[in-house]
């Protein structure tokens, strides 16, 4: 069990790149350190319901007095043990993503704060109601932003700023399906110098995390 502080480093994401694929090669080529892993894994399990300080000690208490059980439960003849860590490894990181936020929805949210948060105005045709709907947005009022948005969307279909802004509106107020809408018909316009389309889009399902957002 020497090597319980490089699987914490690991499960708590800690290591660099290439101690990370270091990792992923040791499961596929040493049962032994396979098996810890999964030792590691059915602790932690165990002592998930504790509170943050008691979980920390319960788990190394677990870890250290069940892996002789747990060692004598899998057996030499059972599936490999790469097999039995990978698919604990696949229930831990199941539950973590149920209790907290996903890497890609922090690196979606990192993007939206830093470049997103705040709108600059782009003078045209309709620079009043622009610059309306973009007030309403920098003060965070994305619903009326929205509609402000769709309005001018309605009487000038062309109007690709607005559909740009609207779907960052409802992409800040988590209506990603009408988020992805607008973005999809920003991205279909071919006459656009810079398009940003595809790239939302992108962001929208880094946030929405339905069945096939991922891929």
């Amino acid at each position: 069990m020497e090597d319980i502080e490089y699987i914490d480093s690991f499960i708590n994401n800690e290591l660099s790149r290439e101690e990370m694929r270091n990792f992923d090669r040791r499961i596929l080529e040493e049962p032994g350190f396979a098996e810890e892993v999964a030792f590691y894994l059915s602790a932690r399990k165990l002592a998930q319901e504790q509170s943050a300080e008691e979980k920390k000690e319960r788990f190394r208490s677990i870890y250290k007095s069940q892996a002789p059980v747990i060692k004598t439960r899998f057996g030499k003849k059972l599936l490999p043990y790469a097999i039995a860590a990978s698919l604990l490894i696949t229930v831990w990181f199941t539950w973590l993503a149920g209790n907290k936020k996903s890497q890609s929805e922090k690196l979606a949210d990192a993007y939206i704060e830093a470049n997103l948060a705040t709108l600059g105005i782009n003078m045209d045709d309709q620079a009043d109601s622009i610059q309306f709907g973009l007030k309403l947005y920098n003060e965070k009022n994305y619903t009326k932003a929205e509609s402000a948005f769709e309005s001018i969307v309605r009487s000038n279909p062309g109007n690709f700023a607005a559909i740009k802004y609207a779907g960052l509106a409802e992409l800040n107020s988590g209506k990603y399906d009408k988020a992805l809408d607008n973005f999809r018909k920003l991205a279909a316009q071919t006459s656009l110098y810079a398009n940003p389309g595809k790239f939302y889009q992108a962001l929208t399902l880094m946030k929405r995390k339905a069945e096939g957002d991922a891929e």
